[in-house]
């Protein structure tokens, strides 16, 4: 009986031993390669209306965003690097929220600024309150109201309320 328990318990732990290595090589042969995401990536980005949605972004898997992050410092396309940047927003990782500031803090172009800080709304949240907020004073309209509107897309009270006051002190003198 004992020999039966020992065969069996032994059977049992291999059984999990080689389930856990069929789901560790699943999870290892979905994950893409550097050059694969980089090559979706490409293609989408040639056309010209695009049709990218967040899940399509989030499908490319978390290689992505090392990838793109080196597209956009490779490229000098401002659609490209918009495009590059918009799919950021997609990925929640604090690294991508980092670039995300930096751009949105040192973008030579507006465009690039507004997508920065939109894209660092959707990719942080409302833990990027206080950054975004500081955008809202820009000498910039068309900056301070894509603050304005990432903020409003967070659908938090406390946000909501400081936008409110800053609008009816504002208006006076103009968003």
């Amino acid at each position: 009986m004992k020999l039966l328990n020992s065969v069996s318990r032994l059977f049992h732990r291999i059984l999990v031993i080689g389930v856990m290595v069929g789901l560790l090589s699943g999870i290892v042969a979905n994950a893409k390669a550097p050059e694969d995401v980089r090559k979706e990536v490409e293609d989408a980005l040639m056309d010209l209306h695009p049709t990218q949605d967040a899940s399509w972004w989030k499908a490319l898997g978390p290689e992505a965003p090392p990838v793109l992050v080196k597209m956009y410092q490779e490229t000098r396309d401002t659609f490209r690097k918009v495009r590059l940047l918009e799919g950021l927003g997609y990925f929640g990782e604090p690294s991508v929220g980092d670039f995300l500031k930096d751009q949105a803090q040192n973008a030579k172009e507006n465009a690039l600024t507004k997508t920065s800080i939109r894209s660092l709304g959707s990719s942080q949240g409302i833990k990027e309150e206080s950054f975004i907020s500081n955008f809202l004073h820009h000498k910039d309209a068309h900056i301070r109201l894509a603050a304005a509107q990432t903020l409003k897309n967070m659908h938090d009270d406390h946000v909501d309320e400081r936008l409110s006051f800053l609008w009816k002190r504002k208006s006076r003198h103009g968003w």
